[in-house]
């Protein structure tokens, strides 16, 4: 991947990390520091939207030859598969092992029954007025990936032929509408089309990276690279009641407009050698995903620790979310390193790796 994208990745990545740490800091259970979580609480949706559209130009580009040839869907299922299951069943077994060892009423957060787990361990979302929370039993970050996995069997359709597209899109715009004129319960509700949409402005930035000539790409990057600032500045302004916050569903729309434009942007400038990124960018993007399932406790832990050697108020969150991101990025590039991408070495060599061609040997 480009390295521009990987810087991206990581950033969108730490912007969740901190939205989350500023959120948990401000609970009355913590420090109940409230001055500093309207500053990153634009973190989260902005984090998690760029990811998205990031993911539908990757999956987008990365698959694009296989469109319309079922034949390889089997081995495209299996990538995403190894992509995302491994380093979330890790992250998820252990901690659902620490809910289970510490008991009481962290018991609760554990999923119910055998269908729960099933249900946790593949992805498939939940109602969270069922399962609490997110509708993600112990990891509560994983709703996103609910979406993810939704956004591959999408894919899957158009990688299965023309028709199962049609049907699929046809769906989807049937769904979106009954959305939005009906209240609709559980599981019509958790299809929420603007989210969807985002994946689709990465796919679409695909298309146009590939197809259509940018004279000067930096240009292109300062123009939607200033428009995303803006973004995020209204956003942070929001938080802070100085103007009105808009619409969640425009707010969604219009910054993936941006993040999409934005890729567009630092793709064509990385291939024409106009935009030159650090090299280390590679692994921070490559522990993107590690650093994103792994945060989350890392956050709790941090506070409670802090708690303990007596820190309170408003110094002992900032404290906490200096400490935070530091600890949370050593973990995930550990993670990354010694767990997730040898995995999915192995896998790929096990399951994806055509067999070397057998030498005949003529007598």
């Amino acid at each position: 991947m480009l390295l521009s994208l990987q810087g991206c990745r990581f950033l969108a990545a730490l912007l969740v990390v901190m939205f989350h740490a500023a959120s948990v800091a401000a609970l009355d259970k913590y420090f109940a520091a409230r001055t500093l979580e309207p500053w990153f609480r634009f973190g989260g949706g902005v984090g998690v939207e760029f990811f998205f559209v990031l993911s539908g130009f990757i999956i987008t580009e990365a698959h694009r030859l296989d469109f319309g040839r079922p034949e390889r869907l089997k081995r495209y299922a299996l990538r995403r598969a190894f992509r995302i299951y491994p380093a979330y069943w890790l992250v998820f077994l252990l901690m659902a092992g620490t809910l289970a060892v510490m008991g009481g009423g962290n018991i609760l957060a554990l999923p119910a029954g055998v269908t729960g787990w099933l249900a946790s361990l593949s992805l498939w979302p939940q109602d969270p007025a069922v399962v609490g929370g997110t509708g993600s039993p112990v990891l509560a970050v994983a709703w996103s990936l609910q979406y993810e996995m939704m956004f591959y069997v999408a894919v899957g359709c158009a990688i299965a032929g023309r028709r199962w597209v049609v049907t699929a899109v046809a769906v989807l715009l049937c769904w979106a509408w009954v959305c939005r004129e009906l209240d609709v319960p559980w599981p019509l509700a958790f299809v929420r089309p603007w989210l969807l949409a985002l994946f689709a402005f990465g796919a679409a930035a695909s298309v146009v990276a590939r197809q259509w000539p940018i004279a000067h790409p930096l240009r292109w990057v300062w123009a939607f690279g200033a428009g995303w600032c803006a973004f995020v500045v209204y956003a942070i302004g929001a938080s802070w009641s100085i103007w009105p916050p808009i619409g969640a569903v425009q707010g969604v729309l219009l910054h993936g407009l941006l993040c999409a434009g934005l890729i567009v942007g630092l793709v064509k400038a990385e291939r024409h050698a106009a935009l030159v990124c650090p090299g280390w960018f590679n692994a921070a993007g490559g522990m993107s995903y590690a650093l994103y399932l792994v945060h989350f406790p890392i956050v709790s832990a941090v506070c409670k620790a802090l708690m303990a050697l007596g820190a309170t108020g408003l110094a002992g969150a900032a404290i906490a979310m200096l400490i935070v991101p530091v600890v949370a990025v050593t973990l995930a590039w550990g993670l990354w390193r010694g767990f997730e991408r040898p995995v999915q070495d192995a896998l790929h060599r096990r399951f994806l790796t055509a067999p070397s061609a057998v030498r005949v040997v003529r007598p």
